[in-house]
């Protein structure tokens, strides 16, 4: 198995089923059907690919088993690492919006935001220590969410030297009617959100920005200008703006694609004929390939090159995009330099 590379993968989802399950059941929440596993499974899985808002909602079955509750989240994490390993990953970044694992009165309280990060810490290092895999997290916050980007910034500073690599913004420009209760907040920018990351930049902090996935290519670009950003979460509807499209090819930024969830959150339709990733790799756009939220979409990194294949792209290609990955990366230089080696070591040239 050759040794891959991720670099968009959400922690909060990402819990196992099985772990899920049995955190529900222990504390006697509320289980759908018959509370058997195979009903929890179903009402999980995804029927339907409607939109982002609908894919989301999934998440509501994991919250209430995780929320406040700090042993469990270093569990989630040692168990993402023993998953991650055993599909060949040697280094990953997962996304984690410290907020989402406290309940609402919780959710600015720093003593709280500390421990939920040092939770998720400590179980990636519990995981790389059993299983050889380098996992560092990329703190997430939501945008148009009051205090979040500022705490997010605080807490990248804090354990920056306790692998936290990063900060990440999601949400979306595209007003979802009733998704309050899965994304929360405004749909524009705070002007915290702006600061943040513009003080991260500064500060030498690495920054990736969900954008283009369910919205439009002007998002991209205001993730490139005004957030400052290093790498773009999804980033298919750059592809709808010639001029925007461009400034994303000349400048190389990379862009964190999800094959199978791109699907499934409405972002690219199935029946569509040639798919933003087979341009990407036509023209030569810098771009990876990861599972986004595997606890949804039920992907491996293996089903994801899988389906990217089905389009036509070559293990050249598989190879070449895990290459990016490693190469935009926020690793430190040396961590950088040793995974780059190991992967031309497995690669050869790409």
């Amino acid at each position: 198995m050759k040794p891959l590379v991720e670099l968009h993968v959400h922690l909060e989802g990402s819990i196992r089923l099985e772990t899920a399950y049995e955190l529900t059941k222990k504390k006697n929440l509320y289980l759908p059907g018959n509370g058997t596993f195979e009903d929890f499974k179903s009402a999980i899985k995804l029927e339907q690919f409607i939109d982002l808002q609908h894919f989301l909602s999934k998440l509501t079955f994991f919250h209430p088993a995780v929320v406040d509750d700090f042993e469990v989240i270093e569990r989630v994490a040692y168990e993402f690492c023993e998953d991650k390993a055993a599909q060949g990953v040697i280094y990953v970044e997962v996304h984690c919006s410290p907020q989402w694992f406290l309940s609402e009165g919780k959710q600015l309280d720093e003593e709280y935001l500390n421990k939920v990060v040092e939770s998720v810490t400590k179980g990636l290092s519990r995981g790389k220590e059993d299983f050889g895999i380098n996992a560092k997290a990329v703190l997430m916050c939501l945008r148009g969410m009051k205090g979040w980007s500022t705490d997010i910034l605080r807490l990248c500073r804090k354990y920056k030297n306790e692998g936290v690599v990063g900060m990440d913004i999601a949400g979306t420009a595209k007003k979802l009617t009733s998704a309050a209760e899965v994304l929360p907040g405004g749909w524009s920018f705070l002007d915290e959100d702006l600061t943040a990351f513009r003080t991260a930049k500064e500060e030498g902090i690495h920054r990736t920005a969900h954008a283009g996935e369910c919205d439009g290519p002007d998002e991209v670009l205001k993730a490139m200008d005004d957030l400052f950003a290093e790498r773009i979460g999804h980033g298919y509807h750059c592809a709808d703006d010639p001029v925007i499209y461009k400034r994303c090819l000349d400048s190389q930024i990379h862009l964190e694609c999800c094959p199978w969830s791109s699907f499934m959150t409405g972002s690219v339709k199935q029946n569509v004929k040639d798919h933003p990733i087979i341009k990407f790799n036509k023209d030569g756009m810098n771009f990876s390939l990861n599972t986004d939220n595997p606890s949804i979409t039920w992907t491996t990194l293996q089903d994801e090159h899988k389906l990217a294949k089905s389009w036509g792209l070559e293990d050249a290609d598989i190879d070449r995009a895990n290459m990016n990955a490693a190469l935009h990366c926020f690793a430190s230089p040396t961590e950088k330099a040793e995974l780059i080696q190991k992967l031309k070591n497995a690669y050869g040239s790409v």
